[in-house]
């Protein structure tokens, strides 16, 4: 819903008003194609302009199982699920694959902050898109 284009800068702007940081559409993975990525630019630049700090880059755990290259701030977009050993698997991942074992592997030597500290370190719109 918040990625169609006429909600989009409604949200965006009730997000801002709470100051609560808002999501950029999916913008990694390999079944972007290039109309669907242009749109997403576009839409994501609304976003930021009006939203303020956001995350550059926005994907799944899957596309970091496939091997997304990371460029700077990014925002992982989970649909958690229970596995059976009490750990936490994601609905985009295999059945049973551990969700912080990907993460703990995809991301090492990666930072993981919070947007507060995102925020902190300058991450306004203006930088992050």
């Amino acid at each position: 819903m918040h990625n169609l284009w006429p909600i989009a800068p409604l949200v965006a702007g009730f997000a801002a008003e709470q100051g609560v940081p808002v999501r950029l559409a999916r913008n990694l993975g390999r079944n972007i194609g290039p109309v669907k990525r242009a749109f997403k630019l576009l839409l994501n630049r609304r976003l930021a302009g009006i939203a303020g700090c956001t995350a550059n880059w926005v994907c799944t755990p899957r596309d970091l199982r496939d091997g997304v290259r990371l460029g700077g701030p990014l925002e992982i977009v989970a649909h958690p699920t229970q596995l059976a050993d009490g750990d936490f698997g994601d609905a985009y991942l295999p059945d049973g694959e551990s969700l912080r074992t990907l993460l703990d592997k995809a991301l090492a030597g990666y930072r993981r902050i919070s947007y507060r500290e995102l925020v902190a370190l300058g991450g306004t719109a203006e930088r992050c898109c």
